[in-house]
């Protein structure tokens, strides 16, 4: 998700995938500058879409992206320092559930529970 590796040069300075993935969902403008494009991008065909096509494809990209900072929020949630910190296994699918029919389109953006 993140296209990122732990080993990768900017992780010398005491910053980790866990660290840079809090820091994303803090200012969550920041958010498409960490997660992998070709999970975000939408399927825009030709460039000279309707008004209805074009908001169709600016819907969809919302929704992956409230979908992806969901997926973040799980991560962060289970890799926290302290194991009594964690979200128990339960919980993370319980969420990773609700990302999924969120973006099967069987639940509502707005049914995301971003903290």
């Amino acid at each position: 998700m993140i296209r990122k590796r732990p080993t990768d040069a900017m992780f010398d300075n005491g910053l980790s995938l866990h660290k840079l993935a809090e820091m994303a969902l803090l200012d969550q403008d920041h958010l498409t500058d960490i997660v992998d494009a070709t999970l975000i991008e939408a399927e825009i065909g030709p460039t000279n879409l309707s008004y209805g096509a074009a908001r169709r494809v600016e819907v969809e990209y919302h929704k992956r992206m409230a979908c992806m900072a969901s997926i973040l929020h799980i991560g962060v949630a289970c890799s926290m320092k302290s194991p009594n910190d964690r979200i128990n296994m339960d919980e993370a699918v319980r969420r990773l559930k609700l990302v999924k029919d969120v973006q099967l389109g069987a639940r509502a953006v707005s049914d995301l529970q971003i903290p």
